[in-house]
């Protein structure tokens, strides 16, 4: 299961068609089927929990928000549908997966960010691996939005680019995020760590706290509206002294 799991970040549709749950073996008595069954009602209980974050009212179908509002109670409606789903980390990484086939669905992004935040802060696990490099690139829907959303204490590695908005309102913890950002990266961030290895743009706005490291990107732009925290590009802290940099 953990060979599958490593596999999955080179390739990751992989681990969604392989046994994910190959390393169970099934007890005296049980059906020799068991692991299939488990698997097979986990995903049916994420997909119908996935499928009632309803954020239509808080977000127009560009995934603009429709008030200042909008990402607190977007997330607080997808705690309200993940409180009850299965939450270890090697779930919710083979969930970033299979969330894939929701895709082409309105506001997928955005609602699949909220979704994978609320379960990364409610599981007693601390460190979590989400994929994106799966998911459709260019014209197609932008990678997982809203990463790392009030993130306390965990450490998040994603594996490829993110949409917008990653680590809003975090509160602590680390975002190591392999490959690009969208805009407002750390927006309303208070404490943590968030790591970039390529570009961002408009970041920090709103952030009163924490760090944000872009390591190799070649374009890295501020926000306007900062009130507090720490920037580094390329290793060299540049906040305040400046704020775009290409």
């Amino acid at each position: 299961m953990e060979a599958a799991l490593r596999a999955g970040r080179k390739e990751p549709h992989v681990l969604a068609a392989s046994g994910r749950f190959r390393g169970f073996a099934p007890e005296t008595g049980q059906r020799a089927d068991a692991p299939q069954i488990m698997k097979d009602a986990k995903l049916k209980a994420m997909f119908c929990a996935f499928r009632k974050v309803d954020i239509s009212k808080w977000f127009d179908g560009g995934g603009t928000i429709t008030s200042y509002d909008s990402p607190l109670i977007s997330y607080d409606i997808a705690c309200q549908v993940a409180r009850n789903l299965a939450n270890s980390s090697r779930d919710i990484e083979f969930y970033s997966i299979a969330l894939t086939q929701f895709q082409m669905e309105g506001l997928f992004s955005t609602r699949a960010g909220f979704f994978l935040s609320a379960l990364m802060n409610s599981s007693p696990d601390k460190e979590f691996v989400i994929h994106t490099a799966q998911l459709c690139s260019g014209t197609g829907p932008k990678p997982y939005a809203y990463i790392g959303t009030k993130n306390r204490d965990e450490n998040i590695i994603v594996n490829g680019d993110c949409g917008k908005c990653i680590g809003w309102g975090m509160e602590g913890g680390r975002i190591h995020v392999e490959g690009n950002v969208g805009d407002f990266a750390a927006s309303c961030m208070q404490g943590g760590v968030i790591v970039v290895d390529g570009s961002a743009s408009h970041v920090g706005d709103g952030m009163t706290g924490g760090e944000f490291r872009a390591m190799e990107g070649k374009e890295f732009r501020l926000a306007t509206t900062i009130w507090g925290g720490r920037f580094f590009h390329k290793e060299k802290e540049i906040f305040p002294k400046k704020r775009n940099f290409l």
